[in-house]
């Protein structure tokens, strides 16, 4: 029986070509990656490049539409400012802060006459023969847009009546109004006053316009009675009539505020008053038949 062959060690020179070969293969793997670092690296820098430059291009375009977009706002300031060099008139009607300002009529003491002379003034000044452009278009347009308004009775007072309301709320929040209630309180009691005060040199229907705007903003009873009061003493009974028995359900069927004590027998009392005199009335308006058919 043979021993079992036993493998000879390779010679010194295959261990070194292998190790070489070895060498050669890792130098080679070495090369590749860090060509490819290099690419990769290459192309971050073309990316990162390539970005600036877009930004760069962008920003360009931003601050050059936004140069225009000066250019173009300094060149209509300036169209806008010679336009009302030449006619006065359109600063006064765009820069008034009220449609008695844009007309130039006084509120405290206006007439018809005083607005409708006015507004026959501007609306040749502003009349296109005369003033050409955008500004006296528009100046033109506001004038007419308040006269509307001014020329109407009932819009006017309408009008009045916002101003108060808008007035009053803002003088409510420079004083520390934290919420709407509060500026809406502010303008009711605003409208009371100026109820009260009509109220007071007889301009009867002024006040009952003024008492009217404050029960639809927070719809209180006290509103509601003093808006009858007005219709009582305005000799329209049966309109009083009305409103007083109204007022009267809503405050017993829990709708509105309760009124005080005093307030209860001044509706009691009204609605005496207006029964009465729409039994005058009725009274009156039979007579001539009664005569006739007694004739």
């Amino acid at each position: 029986m043979q021993p079992p062959s036993v493998p000879r060690p390779a010679p010194k020179s295959d261990a070194g070509a292998a190790k070489a070969a070895e060498e050669r293969r890792a130098a080679k793997v070495n090369d590749a990656m860090r060509e490819m670092r290099e690419r990769e690296a290459k192309k971050r820098e073309e990316e990162r490049a390539a970005k600036a430059a877009k930004a760069a291009e962008a920003k360009a375009k931003r601050d050059a539409e936004e140069r225009a977009a000066r250019a173009e706002r300094e060149a209509k300031a300036k169209q806008i400012a010679a336009e009302r060099a030449r006619n006065p008139a359109i600063g006064r009607v765009l820069d008034a802060t009220d449609h008695y300002g844009c007309l130039g009529v006084e509120q405290e003491n206006f007439t018809e006459k005083a607005l409708k002379k006015a507004y026959q003034q501007l609306s040749k000044d502003l009349h296109p023969d005369k003033s050409p452009g955008e500004q006296a278009k528009l100046a033109f347009q506001t004038m007419a847009a308040a006269y509307a308004i001014l020329s109407d009775p009932e819009k006017r007072a309408n009008y009045d009546a916002e101003q108060i309301v808008r007035t009053a709320a803002l003088a409510a929040v420079a004083a520390g109004a934290t919420n709407a209630d509060q500026a809406r309180a502010a303008g009711e009691a605003a409208l009371m006053r100026r109820g009260h005060e009509a109220n007071k040199r007889r301009d009867l229907q002024a006040a009952r316009r003024h008492f009217q705007n404050a029960a639809a903003l927070l719809g209180k009873p006290q509103a509601i009675l003093s808006a009858a009061n007005m219709a009582l003493k305005l000799g329209q009974p049966g309109v009083a009539r009305d409103e007083y028995l109204a007022l009267q359900r809503r405050v017993d069927a829990g709708e509105l505020t309760p009124l005080s004590d005093a307030h209860k027998a001044m509706l009691e009392r009204k609605i005496g008053e207006a029964a009465k005199a729409l039994g005058s009335d009725e009274s009156a308006s039979e007579a001539p038949t009664e005569h006739a058919e007694s004739g």
